[in-house]
């Protein structure tokens, strides 16, 4: 190029105003950037809400024995997670393309017609970054689908665990960890780690050049000035243009690359759901002519599995009623659900009113079909709603009075609101007899010709069953009903009755046919007869309590350990900064003593190119440059360049490894508080936001780039414009033309911010806690699809989409505005710098350092509109950890030794949960060392909590509860776990191993796992599994059946071998046979222990060596059956109800 190509005695203005067009150019981008931003983020968020929906309704169409196979965390991570993926490169990579990319391209083709040997080192700054980002991706590409597995993993056992706390806190102290969440988010730190080591190099390289580009343009533009190649006008051009052109292409293609990375596995989850078949739906839809059922050679398995049902055969009239019974396991659940379609047969077919199911759409049929399942789900809704979901185009009347015939109404005066209390997801603090009264009401409202019973009485008092029961036989006159029953005297009268078992049917017949014609219903109703009462062995007779062998030493104490975060008291109180070093919790020090000094050594390194770029154009303007100033130069930026390399890379080592340490302490820390409140408070919890919260939002909190955007945000500016003001008052104030408009449209956009960021993530949390109850009510919502409830993750979804157009909208357009504002401020400054220059009152050396120190000026104030959305984001999830971290704990007990007296005394306790209601006044009674002591009383009157103020999950309001002459709030946690285990009423199982679910993290041999699987009866379907104590347990047991699930949990308390035995129904969802042999089995482990039991049949405790009668929150009366007769008008209702030998029949 000649060396006139400029004119030196125009150069700088020459410069400046070339300069100035490039910047006008990027201005010109930013401008246009916000308008389309807005409809490419909008088309974006509409595709992500149509995505979910799209997953959403392949879940309600396909089978549910597919749905249930994947576990809840799984589900939720898919349809947030993997989605929430996609929303980078739909709204932000795609739309930017053109913008990133115009620009540099444009740079590059002026460079090269101004000399093609620097553009070629602009451009090998650019291609050498963008090998070491794929370079870096490459070396990570490895662990995309691990992370993806390794993420997958920890949603469900973080979704487990907060479904499973009442097991955790009742069988593990606290200091004892659950094995599968400690792993799960050991994994993900391990998995974090791992990329950051095998991608640092390589990252941080293609970092440090691109903010480094000079470190190949001055060399060689150095040389080809001393050659004669270029002037020095022009190297001034390349050194300002070059030095930020490449930084917008290397940071699209790393998104671009980060973005594949994330999405590879995410989409090959999403695809595995949206390639499941669905349930067939025919294009013509036959319409049954009647409700008789015919199931013609029936066989069916669960996907691959082995086979459930074999050749099954009924026929069941219009208006006539079937009773299956049998063993726990033998498929009557299973049969259930083919009637309601559910699944699709295997072989043969199930035909209503003569047509084939399979020729008719689920939710055509479930408008005919009413379902009471065995595990009814209560939504997070108020009581009303609960029961209208059944027919939402019902009258108040017909509600109130389908609620009184299924005896809601009863207590619904105990609620806080009555019928319009909102009851948490699940149910909450309902007990499980009056959950299953709403799931009855609702079977009553909808009225449909056909009724499916799957254990439908189960949980209920004997008076409500009396009541409950009529109103069932009420309603089945002129309907089709078919019951799973196990209280054979409820279904002696019905039309017929199968035995199944192993998936056979082994007889059909009414009740006496049956007894006189098959021999093993007859065994089953001696069964039923026999199941009286608990017998207690004496000690010569039993095996009494062994010494545990695998419980946890109780000299742990209860405090947070190294592992979690301390919890903050009035974290969200605090200032920003102060939320941000409160969070790194222990970890502060290391942030002071070794992260602090990587990231301003760092920081200064960043400099150094800068100056030493304005030392080389002084050299250049004066005319003063040597043959030897290109490599010398050189030499010194490549030195820099090493050196920031290194420097960025020893801060990766240092620091990041903290960062995901500090992600894990955190979920720990969450995790182990919520072990440690009431859990009255727990259950007031939402249990999707909270897996929300611990799962994704944690790891938004940015330990990482924040404390150098703050430092450089807050130093470098001031210190530039110090500079400027000294060297040209007036090129100073030009520089500060821009920053009015700036921070008054930063200051709206922060505003705006302000809330609709709160909107956008409590809509997220919304569509999060939606979609569990969406999954884990799937069953429900398939039985009842006109429900509003079946529409609430749509409308979460539909929320979330708008909340996040609206931030889009909101927030945009105002930061494209102001980036324009500061490059607008920059394009004055060059002004003046050209008219300065013009009229030759402006020395060409303070014109070009006021140029170079603007750039320092500009680049930081773009962090602060990155700073002012993270600073919501981090207050977001700051009030969220505070909601949790504030919940006072219970007391911490100090007492480690248990007292060798495990009787349990209640001593004048009263007891209400936060709402004010008393559940409890005045409770007196002891459970001796022993002796089997009986809880009865009517559903909601304080049984179950009688048992958990034992196990200590709330504290009493007034008086003691004592193990011994102990406080149970003066033992530690380890101590108290170590005294008691508990079978509870609504079985919980983790979806890990039948071992893992028995052991909960200690160590059993199989003798021993295999002697207390033969106690709770167990012992031969475990051994059935393909893989025996090794099969694996789907997300809550659901691949087992409730007697299954039920025996699972007894052989779990059996394991434990704790003093003191707490069984709350906890043979409720058991066969007679079955149950007979349990209470047998329970009899002879009852020496040497207190063991209270739950019940609401009186026939299986009425051989209790005490009975306590609970009405009316208090202790009406104490003693045995006989006793009670006498002296309890409430136990002698109840025994009149339900007396053996005249059972209330349906």
């Amino acid at each position: 190029m000649p060396k006139s190509y400029f004119s030196p005695s125009t150069s700088t203005g020459i410069v400046s105003c070339t300069l100035g067009s490039g910047r006008g150019s990027q201005s010109s981008r930013r401008f246009c950037a916000g308008p389309w931003q807005t409809p490419s983020r909008t088309a974006a968020y509409r595709i992500l809400a149509d995505l979910r929906l799209a997953l959403a309704e392949r879940l309600s169409r396909m089978p549910l024995g597919r749905v249930r196979a994947r576990s809840v965390g799984h589900l939720r991570k898919v349809l947030q997670d993997d989605v929430e993926q996609l929303e980078l490169g739909l709204s932000h990579a795609i739309p930017d393309l053109a913008a990133a990319i115009a620009v540099p391209v444009a740079s590059l083709v002026v460079m090269f017609v101004i000399n093609w040997q620097v553009a070629l080192a602009a451009l090998a700054v650019v291609v050498l970054a963008v090998a070491f980002v794929v370079w870096a991706i490459r070396r990570t590409a490895g662990l995309a689908e691990r992370e993806s597995d390794i993420k997958q993993h920890l949603n469900t056992s973080i979704i487990s665990f907060l479904r499973g706390m009442k097991v955790i806190r009742g069988f593990l102290p606290t200091k004892d960890s659950f094995t599968a969440t400690d792993a799960a988010i050991n994994a993900n730190e391990r998995i974090e780690n791992a990329k950051m080591r095998k991608g640092k190099w390589q990252a941080v390289a293609a970092s440090t050049l691109t903010t480094s580009a000079v470190s190949l343009i001055l060399p060689v533009g150095l040389w080809c000035v001393h050659v004669g190649h270029l002037t020095p006008s022009a190297l001034v051009f390349f050194l300002l243009v070059g030095t930020g052109f490449a930084q917008p292409l290397v940071s699209l293609m790393t998104s671009l690359a980060v973005l594949q990375y994330q999405i590879e596995a995410g989409l090959k989850s999403i695809s595995e759901i949206l390639d499941e078949p669905d349930l067939a739906v025919p294009g013509h839809q036959e319409q049954p002519q009647g409700f008789g059922i015919i199931i013609h050679d029936v066989s069916f398995a669960y996907g691959d599995g082995p086979a459930v049902l074999h050749g099954v055969n009924l026929s069941i009239p219009e208006g006539a009623s079937l009773a299956l019974v049998g063993p726990s396991g033998g498929g009557k659940s299973t049969l259930l659900g083919l009637l309601a379609r559910f699944h699709d047969v295997s072989d043969g077919f199930v035909q209503l009113g003569g047509v084939d199911l399979r020729s008719m759409d689920p939710v055509a049929l479930m408008q005919q079909v009413a379902y009471v399942q065995q595990d009814e789900y209560i939504f997070a809704d108020t009581l009303w709603e609960n029961i209208r979901m059944a027919r939402p185009d019902a009258t108040t009347e017909e509600i109130t009075s389908a609620a009184e015939r299924a005896r809601v109404s009863e207590f619904v005066d105990e609620l806080e609101d009555g019928w319009h209390t909102m009851l948490p997801a699940g149910g909450g603090r309902l007990s499980g007899g009056q959950r299953q009264r709403i799931s009855i009401a609702r079977a009553i409202l909808k009225g449909s010709s056909v009724i499916l019973l799957d254990e439908a009485t189960a949980f209920l008092d004997p008076e409500s069953e009396v009541a409950v029961t009529k109103a069932l036989a009420d309603l089945r006159q002129g309907r089709s009903m078919i019951t799973v029953a196990h209280r054979l005297g409820t279904v002696i009268d019905y039309d017929q009755i199968a035995f199944l078992e192993s998936g056979r049917i082994v007889a059909t017949g009414t009740h006496e046919e049956l007894l006189r014609e098959c021999t093993e219903y007859a065994d089953l109703w001696a069964s039923f007869q026999q199941a009286r009462g608990w017998e207690i062995r004496s000690a010569k007779e039993g095996p009494g309590r062994t010494q545990p062998s695998s419980v946890a030493v109780a000299s742990q104490c209860d405090a947070p350990t190294a592992r979690e975060a301390a919890p903050v008291a009035g974290l969200a109180d605090l200032k920003p900064i102060r939320q941000w070093l409160s969070l790194l919790g222990d970890q502060r020090r290391v942030f002071w003593r070794r992260g602090l000094v990587w990231i301003i050594l760092d920081g200064i390194l960043t400099s150094a190119p800068t100056v030493v770029t304005l030392f080389a154009l002084l050299a250049v303007l004066s005319g003063q440059v040597e043959a030897d100033a290109w490599w010398r130069y050189g030499l010194i930026l490549a030195a820099i360049f090493a050196l920031r390399w290194l420097f960025g890379v020893g801060l990766a080592t240092v620091w990041w490894p903290i960062t995901t340490k500090v992600v894990a302490k955190l979920r720990l820390s969450i995790l182990a508080h919520l072990r440690r409140i009431p859990l009255g408070r727990y259950d007031q919890l939402d249990t999707g936001r909270t897996a929300t919260l611990v799962v994704a939002d944690l790891p938004l909190v940015d330990f990482v780039n924040l404390p150098a955007k703050v430092i450089v945000s807050l130093i470098q500016p001031p210190l530039a414009v110090a500079i400027l003001l000294i060297l040209d008052w007036k090129l100073g104030l030009a520089a500060l033309a821009g920053l009015p408009v700036f921070f008054l449209l930063l200051w709206r956009s922060d505003r705006a911010q302000s809330g609709i960021l709160g909107e956008v993530a409590q809509a997220r949390s919304r569509a999060s806690s939606e979609l569990l109850e969406m999954v884990q009510g799937t069953a429900v919502l398939r039985a009842n699809p006109n429900a509003p409830q079946a529409k609430r993750y749509r409308e979460s979804v539909e929320a979330l989409r708008h909340t996040s157009v609206a931030m889009a909208l909101n927030t945009s357009p105002l930061k494209s505005f102001a980036s324009v504002a500061l490059e607008i401020g920059f394009a004055f400054l060059v002004l003046m710098v050209c008219l300065g220059s013009l009229e030759g009152n402006l020395p060409k050396v303070t014109a070009l350092v006021c140029l170079v120190i603007s750039l320092s000026l500009y680049r930081p104030y773009q962090d602060l509109m990155e700073l002012s959305s993270y600073r919501h984001l981090q207050g977001h999830i700051v009030d969220r950890i505070a909601q949790i971290w504030d919940i006072e704990p219970l007391s911490v007990g100090s007492r480690e030794a248990p007292s060798r007296d495990t009787s349990v005394t209640f001593n004048d306790v009263t007891f209400g949960y936060r709402d004010g209601r008393k559940v409890l006044h005045g409770v007196n009674f002891v459970a001796r060392t022993g002796e089997i002591t009986a809880l009865v009383g009517a559903s909601g009157s304080g049984k179950s909590t009688v048992a958990n103020l034992v196990a200590r999950f709330w504290d009493v309001d007034s008086g003691s509860v004592r193990i011994g002459d102990v406080d149970v709030r003066d033992l530690t946690s380890a101590a108290l776990a170590m005294q008691v285990a508990t079978v509870y009423q609504d079985v919980y199982l983790f979806p890990t191993t039948i071992r893992e679910n028995l052991c909960l993290g200690s160590e059993a041999g199989e003798r021993e796992l295999e002697e207390v699987l033969q106690a709770a009866q167990a012992w031969n379907f475990v051994r059935e599994l393909p893989d025996g104590l090794d099969a694996e347990v789907t997300d809550g047991g659901n691949n087992l059946s409730g007697g299954e699930r039920q025996r699972v949990s007894i052989a779990r308390a059996l394991l434990k071998d704790a003093p003191i035995l707490l069984l709350d129904e906890a043979v409720d969802s058991v066969d007679p046979e079955t149950e007979v042999r349990i209470q047998k089995a329970l009899g002879s482990l009852v020496v040497g222990r207190t063991v209270i039991v739950v019940a609401h049949r009186l026939n299986t405790i009425r051989s209790a060596d005490q009975i306590v009668v609970l009405a009316n929150g208090g202790v009406e009366a104490t003693g045995t059956h006989d006793e009670l007769l006498d002296r309890s008008p409430t136990y002698r209702r109840m025994w009149t109800a339900n007396h053996p030998g005249e059972e209330t029949r349906v």
